[in-house]
């Protein structure tokens, strides 16, 4: 007769599950999307009232996301969409999205390519600052620490930010305007770049992870063996 063999008590099980991929979103801004721009050499004068919804920037330049510049080869050439002259300081844009019904909006993210550091307004109230930037309102010529945007010839928008609360109180119903002001640290510098992603109700899902565990009980080692029949060389042993 053949019996079972047991599971040693050491044994693991691996279960799997499902942990993170999965990302689903309404993007309202992204690489492409059309927007007003300024590039400053100089003071354009304008303190932070260009970030306003009712900002009237019908006499700045139009592009597209990315915007920049690049002086030299490679770097953030395939980031860009719009180029800017090599040397300027910082660059301000505006881009409008719609909202159809704001009481159906439960998240807001945004995430961005960028070097070396920007802000981000939405209807004239700040939602994200780089860590790149000090506190306070920015000047045209405000100096951020350094930082280096992917140099791929995609946009990395990664990490996504969560400003939720900040920027839910922000939205209204119909058009609304991100405002953006990307700045350099130096104007010697070889490159300048924004590429914005704003996005609400982002919803993750969780995708494939192991779990490790112990068997049950009653098939680890410590089970009782199964009972001896007769003639068998176990009743034998037990007689003697």
């Amino acid at each position: 007769m053949k019996f079972m063999r047991t599971v040693p008590a050491c044994a693991v099980f691996v279960v799997l599950f499902l942990h993170a991929v999965n990302t689903v979103a309404d993007v309202l801004v992204a690489a492409g999307a059309a927007l007003n721009y300024l590039a400053n050499g100089s003071d354009p004068g304008l303190g932070n009232a260009w970030t306003a919804a009712g900002f009237d920037a019908s006499g700045w330049s139009t592009g597209a996301y990315g915007i920049g510049y690049e002086s030299g080869t490679g770097g953030v050439t395939g980031l860009l969409q719009t180029s800017v002259p090599v040397g300027t300081s910082s660059i301000y844009t505006r881009a409008t999205f719609g909202i159809a019904d704001v009481t159906a909006v439960n998240s807001v993210t945004l995430g961005a390519d960028y070097d070396d550091g920007y802000v981000a307004w939405i209807n004239g109230i700040e939602v994200y600052r780089s860590g790149e930037l000090p506190p306070g309102d920015p000047d045209w010529n405000t100096v951020p620490a350094a930082h280096e945007s992917s140099n791929s010839a995609a946009p990395v928008y990664h990490p996504l930010q969560d400003i939720t609360a900040a920027a839910l109180p922000a939205l209204h119903d119909g058009t609304n305007t991100l405002a953006i002001g990307v700045y350099n640290r130096f104007n010697t510098s070889s490159d300048l770049v924004v590429v914005p992603r704003l996005a609400i109700n982002e919803a993750v899902t969780r995708g494939p992870y192991l779990q490790m565990g112990r068997p049950p009980a009653s098939s680890s080692a410590g089970a009782r063996p199964p009972p001896a029949t007769a003639g068998s060389a176990t009743a034998r042993r037990r007689a003697a």
